[in-house]
C-alpha cells in the first residue's frame, strides 16, 4: 500500500488531468471539420490516455494523443487563419473610413465656405439697403434745401423789387408830388426789414415833411438813406446771383442722388438675387456635409465592429493558447512522478505474536539491510503476503489472525523499510 502521502499526490495529479482534460474536450467539440462519432470517442478516452504515464501508453493510446494534437492544431491554424482575416478585413475597412474621413473633411470646409458666403452676401444686402435708404435721405435732404433755396431767391427778388419801387416813391417825396404823415410812415415801413430800428424813425419823420421844409438833419437822413438803399439792394442782386448759382448746384446734386438711389437699388437687386444663390449653395453644402458626416459615421461603425471582431479573434486565439493548448502540452508529456527518498529506519516495538511467527519473519542475518525501489503498491502488498506463515502450521496463529489487514499493513511496511 501507497503511503499516505503519496496518495495525496496522486489524487490531486488525477484532479488536475481530469480538469484540463475537459478544457481539451471543450475545444475537441467544437471541431466541426471531425466527425462527431470521433470527436466523442476521443472525449470519452481523454482522462483514459492522459492519465497514464506517457512512457507507460499503449500505442493506441499514443495515436488518440496525436489525432487530438492534430485536431487541436487545426484549430490552431483556423484561428490564425480568422485573425489575419478579421485583419484584412479591418485594413480594408479602415481604407474605405479614410476616403469617408477626406469626403466628409472636404464637405464640411466647403460648406464653412458656404455658410461664410451667405452670411457676406447677407451683410452685402443690408449695407446695400442702407446705403439706398441714405441716397433716399439725401435727397430729401436736397429736395428740401432746392425748396428752400428758391424761397429765399424769392424772397430776396421780392424785397429788392419792393425797395426799387419805395426808390420811386421816395422820390415822389422829395419831388413834393406826394407828402405828409402817410408818406412817411409808407417809406418807414418799407425799409423795416433793411434798415436799423432808429434810422428808420428818423427816415419816417423827415418823409413826413414836405422836402421844401427839410433841415440840415433831413437832408443828412435822405443822403445816408439813399446810400444805405444803394448798399442793400447791391446786396440783394449780389445774394440773388449766389442763390441762383446754388441752385443750379443744388439741381445737379439732386440728379446725382436720384442716379444713385437707382443705382443703389439696382444694385440691393443684384445682391439680393446673390444672396439668394448663397443660400441655395449653402443648403446644398449643408446637406452635402451632413450626408458625408452620416456615411463617415456608419463606416466608423464598420470599423468599430472590425475591431471588436479582430478583439475578439485574437482573444479566442490567447484563451486556446493558455486554455486547450496549454492543458494538451501540460497533460501529454506528462510522466510519472519519481519515487519518494527511502526514510531512516526508526527502532519499532517487537510484535505481540507467537513464537512460530516471530521466527519466521526475523530478518537474516547474513544480509545486510538496503533500501529497494518497487515497482507499485500491489506489488508490495503481493510480497508480502507471500511472506506470511501457512496458515496450516501447528504452532501458527489462526488464519484470520495472520492474515488481519492490520498485521498485512505492517508487513508491508517492515518489507518497504528493509
Amino acid at each position: 500500500m501507497a503511503p499516505k502521502g503519496m496518495k495525496r499526490t496522486l489524487s490531486k495529479a488525477g484532479a488536475n488531468v481530469t480538469k484540463k482534460c475537459k478544457t481539451i474536450a471543450a475545444t475537441i467539440r467544437s471541431a466541426d471539420d471531425v466527425p462527431a462519432p470521433v470527436r466523442s470517442m476521443l472525449c470519452d478516452s481523454l482522462i483514459r490516455t492522459f492519465g497514464t504515464y506517457k512512457e507507460e501508453r499503449h500505442q493506441f493510446q499514443n495515436t488518440a494523443s496525436a489525432l487530438v494534437g492534430t485536431i487541436l492544431k487545426n484549430t490552431q491554424g483556423a484561428l490564425e487563419a480568422s485573425i489575419k482575416e478579421a485583419k484584412n478585413k479591418k485594413a480594408g475597412v479602415d481604407a474605405e473610413a479614410a476616403k469617408f474621413q477626406a469626403t466628409n473633411d472636404a464637405a464640411a470646409a466647403a460648406a464653412e465656405v458656404a455658410a461664410k458666403g451667405l452670411a457676406d452676401s447677407k451683410t452685402a444686402v443690408a449695407d446695400g439697403k442702407t446705403a439706398c435708404k441714405d441716397a433716399k435721405a439725401r435727397l430729401h435732404d436736397l429736395e428740401g434745401e432746392v425748396k428752400t433755396g428758391d424761397a429765399e431767391a424769392a424772397a430776396a427778388a421780392t424785397k429788392k423789387e419792393k425797395l426799387e419801387a419805395l426808390q420811386g416813391y421816395i422820390a415822389q417825396v422829395k419831388e413834393g408830388t406826394t407828402h405828409g404823415a402817410a408818406a412817411g410812415r409808407h417809406v418807414g415801413k418799407g425799409l423795416e426789414s433793411s434798415l436799423e430800428a432808429e434810422f428808420v424813425t428818423c427816415v419816417t419823420r423827415t418823409f413826413s415833411k414836405v422836402s421844401s421844409s427839410w433841415g440840415t438833419f433831413d437832408n443828412i437822413v435822405d443822403e445816408r438813406l439813399a446810400a444805405q438803399l444803394k448798399k442793400v439792394l447791391a446786396d440783394l442782386a449780389d445774394e440773388i446771383g449766389k442763390m441762383a448759382a446754388a441752385k443750379e448746384s443744388r439741381a445737379a446734386s439732386v440728379d446725382a442722388a436720384k442716379a444713385a438711389i437707382v443705382a443703389s437699388e439696382e444694385s440691393v437687386k443684384g445682391l439680393e438675387e446673390a444672396c439668394t444663390a448663397a443660400t441655395a449653395a449653402a443648403k446644398e453644402a449643408d446637406a452635402a456635409a451632413k450626408g458625408a458626416a452620416a456615411a463617415l459615421k456608419t463606416q466608423q461603425q464598420q470599423v468599430h465592429k472590425a475591431a471588436d471582431i479582430c478583439t475578439h479573434a485574437d482573444k479566442a486565439m490567447t484563451d486556446f493558447t493558455e486554455g486547450a493548448l496549454a492543458a494538451y502540452t501540460e497533460v501529454e508529456a506528462r510522466k510519472a512522478p519519481p519515487p519518494p527518498e527511502p526514510k531512516p529506519v526508526e527502532e519499532a516495538a517487537a510484535p505481540q505474536a507467537p513464537v512460530a511467527a516471530a521466527a519466521v519473519m526475523a530478518p537474516a542475518p547474513a544480509a545486510p539491510a538496503r533500501p529497494s525501489i518497487l515497482s507499485s503498491p500491489a506489488v508490495l502488498l503481493q510480497s508480502a503476503r507471500n511472506l506470511l506463515p501457512s496458515p496450516r502450521a501447528s504452532v501458527a496463529p489462526s488464519p484470520r489472525a495472520a492474515q488481519s489487514p492490520r498485521q498485512t499493513q505492517q508487513y508491508t511496511q517492515q518489507y518497504t523499510q528493509q
